[in-house]
């Protein structure tokens, strides 16, 4: 089998598209030239790249483009005439809310089940507290000021949120407020895929959170390794990266420990999962940060630490 491959720069680093044609398969007549449609632009925190490979592939990138631009203007908490920051200022503890919010805190609150109340959406004061009160790229720009520091709490149960499809409501007590950060970059990573998947051949990299139809190198960046990933996602989240200088001039990082509210002790600076879909990638990222390896054996995975080593897990096919 001869593979043809062709490379394009990434967010998360190298991305190359590989394709594989089988000796077996006799030659057409008339071949159908493939289209690549590839884009970027600004969403959901970071840089999206989308491309496609197929006849339809410009339709199916503008498609996912627009369907990464409505749940973000649902889901982000930065912009106060989100969906997401209305119903965080509605008093009432049960609000009328879309397919797409309910959608979207349903699966953080799988997450959260899942993980056992290590990773919730129900931190958002505490990341504000912590410094995190604006876009990242707004932190990279602002000046450190001064505020009231305030005791950092303890997250609340997630169990204290409630989605009703039936209803078309969410209810939880009123004042608390929700982020959905991480998994929801995973969650609409994950449905924009679903739009892609007819293609066959396609990336959708949200800052270095990637999932892919067909085979693709990705590069791990800061580990030096570069994996083969088919069909399936990979994500990484580093406590380096997503820092900022907290209210009190100290250092935060976006993973906060939900006993305490306040910034974890990770056991390493910088963890890739892979896994079938990139919500479950991103949670064992996160979960890898905080207890160790032993969660990215399943499906592979890397470990960065503060001194640089790398620690690879489980099964990974590295090309480099």
């Amino acid at each position: 089998m001869t593979p043809t491959t062709s490379t394009t720069e990434g967010v998360c680093g190298s991305v190359t598209h590989e394709r594989v044609k089988s000796p077996h398969t006799p030659a057409r007549r008339r071949p159908t030239l493939a289209t690549t449609a590839d884009i970027r632009f600004p969403a959901l925190g970071t840089e999206v790249r989308i491309r496609v490979e197929g006849p339809a592939a410009p339709a199916l990138a503008r498609r996912a483009r627009a369907e990464v631009e409505r749940l973000h203007a649902c889901l982000t908490r930065f912009d106060p005439a989100s969906e997401l920051a209305r119903l965080n200022a509605d008093p009432r503890t049960v609000v009328p809310c879309s397919p797409s919010l309910r959608a979207a805190v349903r699966d953080a609150l799988a997450v959260a089940e899942a993980t056992v109340g290590a990773i919730t959406p129900t931190l958002h004061d505490q990341l504000c507290a912590a410094g995190y009160d604006r876009t990242f790229e707004a932190l990279a720009t602002a000046r450190p000021t001064r505020r009231p520091v305030r005791s950092p709490r303890p997250a609340a149960p997630a169990g204290l949120v409630t989605v009703d499809d039936d209803a078309g409501t969410i209810a939880r007590p009123s004042g608390l407020r929700l982020d959905l950060g991480g998994t929801g970059k995973g969650h609409v990573a994950d449905r924009v895929a679903a739009l892609l998947a007819p293609a066959g051949t396609w990336v959708v990299d949200a800052g270095g959170d990637v999932r892919v139809g067909g085979a693709h190198a990705v590069r791990l960046d800061g580990t030096g390794l570069t994996v083969r990933v088919r069909d399936r996602a990979v994500a990484t989240s580093s406590v380096a990266r997503r820092a900022w200088a907290s209210h009190d001039g100290r250092t935060a990082h976006h993973l906060l420990d939900a006993r305490t509210g306040e910034p974890a002790r990770t056991v390493a600076v910088q963890a890739s999962a892979l896994a079938p879909t990139v919500l479950e990638a991103e949670t064992r990222a996160k979960l890898a940060l905080l207890h160790g390896p032993a969660v990215l054996r399943r499906h592979g995975g890397v470990l960065l630490d503060d001194a640089g080593t790398v620690t690879q897990v489980g099964h990974l096919e590295v090309l480099a």
